[in-house]
């Protein structure tokens, strides 16, 4: 078994996939689509959009795999990121890069694998689409015309999020210079941020607060009436909804403070961040 070689430009690379936060995050329609697409397409039991990380690839969308994730020196991914055009394995068990790779001998028991690397808008290579079927077989002009095509839709997809999560640095920058404390939270209904003046009033340092669902800065007697007002926030149909409570948030050290809070919460990319400007009473 051959072990993929580390790309030339492996720190940046990494960087870029590690700043777009998409490891280990719940699945996403918009990448999920791409793949029931070239499942059914390709008719192969397998499709994945896999991100390489330093030790692994992680799959961000997947078809017919139960597993999210496997070490990078095993995976077809790694060899693939490292060439522009499609890799293409047409039996795996002939060939001897890959026939006694763990993946070819047991499950998912790999025969056929192409790879269409897709990049950030630096140029970085951040992982694969990929099919694997378990019958060996290859692809015809159309077919491999056709990767290029569903490729080119998801690098789409990956550039916009990497301009939006361009346009998000930017802001928590400038969140920063805000003397009103604010916070945002993500779909999950966890901190992503909190600014200065944020960190300030709860008493948390950023790699606390980060992270932590907003509902556990609330006392548990307000948390039931908190939901049932937040979901308004969850069916409005503007492009921005807002909503403001009154209640009190509790402080690091346990201590409740009395706010109003602010809420603005739109959608970015197909992703949901609601804007929390807190106003102590």
């Amino acid at each position: 078994m051959k072990a993929p070689a580390i790309p030339a430009d492996e720190d940046r690379r990494l960087a870029t996939l590690h700043a777009l936060g998409l490891l280990d995050t719940l699945p996403e329609e918009r990448f999920d689509a791409i793949t029931r697409v070239a499942a059914r397409l390709f008719n192969v039991p397998i499709a994945l959009v896999s991100l390489v990380d330093a030790h692994r690839q992680w799959f961000k969308s997947r078809v017919g795999l139960d597993v999210a994730e496997t070490p990078r020196e095993l995976s077809f991914c790694g060899h693939a990121i490292n060439q522009h055009g499609i890799f293409l394995v047409p039996d795996a068990a002939a060939d001897d890069r890959f026939s006694d790779n763990p993946l070819v001998t047991g499950e998912p028991k790999i025969r056929f694998y192409a790879g269409r690397p897709f990049a950030a808008p630096g140029g970085e290579k951040l992982g694969t689409l990929c099919l694997i079927d378990r019958r060996p077989h290859a692809l015809n002009a159309a077919e491999h015309a056709l990767l290029n095509e569903l490729g080119n839709w998801l690098e789409a997809e990956f550039a916009l999020l990497w301009h939006c999560e361009s346009v998000n640095r930017f802001l928590d920058r400038l969140l920063q210079q805000v003397s009103e404390p604010i916070l945002l939270a993500d779909d999950d209904g966890k901190i992503r941020f909190a600014n200065r003046a944020a960190q300030k009033l709860l008493n948390y340092l950023p790699h606390e607060i980060a992270g932590r669902p907003l509902l556990k800065l609330l006392p548990e007697s307000q948390r039931m009436r908190f939901e049932v007002e937040a979901s308004a926030l969850e069916r409005a149909e503007d492009d921005v909804a807002a909503l403001e409570y009154s209640g009190a948030v509790r402080r690091r050290d346990g201590q409740e403070i009395g706010v109003t809070m602010a809420f603005f919460r739109t959608r970015v990319a197909g992703r949901g961040v609601t804007a929390i400007v807190l106003r102590q009473k």
